[in-house]
Formats: structure tokens, sequence, C-alpha cells
């Protein structure tokens, strides 16, 4: 009886030992053989969403091995999976809105929202905020676009910075972060097929009628997202918005001094999601409760004690 409870605890537990990286595959393996088998039915295969399925049955298959080698390796080993279902996903998403020749667009909807804050786009607000003042314009437009970037490393700084700040023997800590990222990309990735919305950019055009003034470098940035924008329907709610804060949140909750930084990154990619015309305040306004939604459920899915105090001796 004692031993049955012992493999009992043992194997609850153990997802403490891989850092989490058990659940985060089944996880992202379960949701992409079933969103594979969905749109193939419905759309067509979409082979390189077998991508994530085959890194995790990889690494669940080398997990023994995993769970015996060093917490850096079990850090590393995380990372694939959140990285490679956001890249996959994101793709496929442009793919399904092709082969439907364009989902409907819900557009009027997020425009009634902000219409309840603002008469005009925000974005015609920020450009004329700043048209009294060219040199400082070109600057604030370039920070922004700067900023969005950022928006890219930002979950791997805040693993990096959770990682650095546990102990050893709270370094399984970590594993809940990188769990969230995963849960939040396949929410999120949801959501723009079922809640369709091209943004300011594509459906407002014909309100610029002015370029946004950047700097060479901040054209070269431009260029590149305006490049690699691979689908039109990436907008609700705001995944950039939403890593951004979800990060800092996780940063404030273990105190790292970090949160100060990501913080400030965070502010400046609500600004520039608005300011850029990618987005709108009711893409943002939602991304929050997806942030709290998935950070409890977070809570639930991988449970860990929690307390402030310690993480503030150390």
């Amino acid at each position: 009886m004692l031993g049955d409870k012992f493999l009992l605890k043992n194997a609850f537990y153990q997802y403490r030992e891989d850092f989490g990286l058990g659940r985060t595959a089944l996880l992202i393996l379960s949701y992409t053989i079933l969103y594979f088998l969905v749109t193939a039915i419905w759309v067509k295969p979409l082979w390189y969403l077998l991508v994530p399925v085959m890194i995790c049955l990889i690494l669940l298959f080398f997990r023994q091995r995993i769970l015996e080698s060093g917490s850096l390796t079990k850090f590393l080993s995380n990372i694939p999976i959140p990285f490679s279902f956001a890249l996959f996903g994101y793709i496929s998403v442009g793919d399904i809105d092709r082969h439907f020749n364009k989902l409907k667009r819900m557009d009027d909807l997020a425009i009634a929202f902000d219409s309840l804050f603002s008469a005009k786009p925000i974005a015609l607000v920020f450009e004329e905020l700043m048209h009294p003042f060219p040199l400082l314009k070109v600057i604030f437009y370039d920070l922004l676009m700067i900023s969005y970037f950022l928006y890219f490393l930002v979950p791997f700084i805040g693993g990096i910075l959770l990682y650095r700040q546990f102990s050893h023997k709270l370094k399984h800590k970590v594993g809940q972060f990188v769990f969230a990222i995963a849960l939040f990309y396949m929410i999120n990735y949801l959501f723009y097929i079922l809640v369709p919305i091209t943004g300011p950019q594509y459906y407002q055009a014909d309100l610029f009628q002015s370029t946004l003034p950047f700097s060479p470098l901040g054209e070269l940035l431009s260029s590149i997202i305006q490049r690699y924008h691979y689908t039109l329907i990436d907008c609700f709610p705001s995944g950039h918005f939403g890593i951004c804060f979800l990060v800092t949140l996780f940063l404030y909750r273990y105190n790292n001094i970090g949160y100060f930084i990501l913080g400030l990154i965070c502010f400046f990619v609500l600004l520039a999601t608005l300011a850029l015309r990618y987005h709108y305040m009711f893409d943002l306004f939602f991304s929050l409760f997806l942030v709290y939604f998935v950070f409890k459920v977070s809570e639930i899915l991988y449970p860990i004690n929690f307390c402030v105090s310690l993480f503030r001796e150390e």
C-alpha cells in the first residue's frame, strides 16, 4: 500500500524533474494532431504541422535521458516545443485563410469597440500628436519598430531570467513558464481563425494618406515585417502584446527585477501595435483576458508551491 502511494506521488511530481517537458509535449502533441486531422479534412493536409509533432515525440522518446541530465539540458529541451508550434501554427493560419479565399473579416466589430474611445483610428491620433515634431517623430516611430521586433526575443529573455534566478532545487519552476507560453500560442492561433481580423493597415488603408516617418533603419525593419507577414488575420487577440505581458507577469510574480525592463518593452510594444497600424485597441484589450486565463490555467495544470518571500531572500 505504501509502495503504491509512493509510486503515485512520484508519478504526479515527476513533471518537476523534467521541467514540465512531458506535460508541455503532451499538450502540443495532442492539440497539433487534432488540428492536423481537422485541417486535413476541412482544408488540405498541412504536412509541416507534423514538425512540432515529431519534435514532441522525439523529446518524449528521450525523456528518460533528459531526466538523468543536468538542469540546463532540461531547460533547453523545453524550448523547441513552443518555438516550433509558434512558427508552424502561425503559417497554418495563413494557409487556411488563403484556402477559403480569405475568411470573412470581423474588423467592423473591432472598429465599433474602438469608436467608444476614439472617433478616428488610434494610429491617426498618434500621427497627429507627433506631427509638430519632425525629428522626434522619426525617433519615436523607429523606437516603436525596434520594440515590435524585440517581441521575438521576449519569451527567451524571460525564460533565461527565471532560470538564472531560481536556485538549483527550484529551477523546475521555469517549466510552468514554458508551459504557459505554449498554451498561449495554442489558444491565440485558434482565435485567429475563429475571429478573423485583418487590422487597420489593411482594412482601413484608405484612411491613412501618409507613410510612416521611419529612418532607413526603421524602413528596413518595416519592410521585413511586411515581407514575412504570412497571414493577414493575426490580430485578435494581439499575440505581440499578450506574450510580452505574460512574460512580464511571470517575472513580476517571482519578484525578478527584469520585469522593469520587460515591462518597459511591453509598454512600447503596446504603443507600436497601435501606432504602426497593426492592431485595434479591441485586440489589445481582449489579450489581457487571454493572458490572465493562461496564467491561471498554467497554475492548475502545472502546480507548484509559491512563496514570494523565498525569492526575495534569493
